[in-house]
């Protein structure tokens, strides 16, 4: 693989801006941001996520870092308040959740080298993502079924 550009300034500056809006930690947007920066030449590549534009793959790494970051290294936060969700993270990236999970399974299998490496062998284990988008598609079948079965007495 070629070494990639360094991100433009404007990408980090994206991830600056959205890391304010959202109100994210200090020690986590800052790790977010070396995060985003040691996995630019996987994370920004665009041939490796199909037909998605530039921004698109640019919000969904924004996503997926912050989500990772603030999961693992949340776990020593003591304020519950202090630690951003993932609801809001795809709120503010404009990404549903369906496609955050599609690409998710791709990006970790891009950074695992990197992850592992600041989080130890169990990160994947901590992230608990595979647990959560479980949840997620279970409760997208209830409500669908429960939806059908309202439908059905119309």
């Amino acid at each position: 693989m070629e070494p990639q550009p360094p991100p433009t300034p404007a990408v980090e500056t994206h991830f600056a801006d959205l890391c304010k809006e959202l109100e994210v930690d200090e020690g986590v947007a800052g790790e977010a941001a070396a995060l985003l920066e040691e996995g630019k030449g996987v994370f920004l590549t665009p041939p490796s996520f199909g037909s998605k534009s530039p921004e698109d793959v640019e919000r969904l790494c924004f996503a997926f870092v912050l989500y990772c970051v603030a999961k693992l290294k949340g776990k020593g936060m003591k304020e519950e308040s202090s630690r951003v969700r993932l609801w809001k993270i795809l709120e503010g990236c404009k990404l549903k959740y369906n496609d955050f999970f599609k690409e998710s399974q791709q990006l970790l299998s891009k950074i695992d080298h990197v992850l592992r490496s600041w989080y130890g062998t169990d990160w994947e284990d901590q992230l608990e993502l595979k647990q959560l988008q479980s949840l997620v598609n279970l409760l997208a079948d209830a409500s669908s079924s429960i939806v059908k079965h309202l439908m059905s007495y119309s």
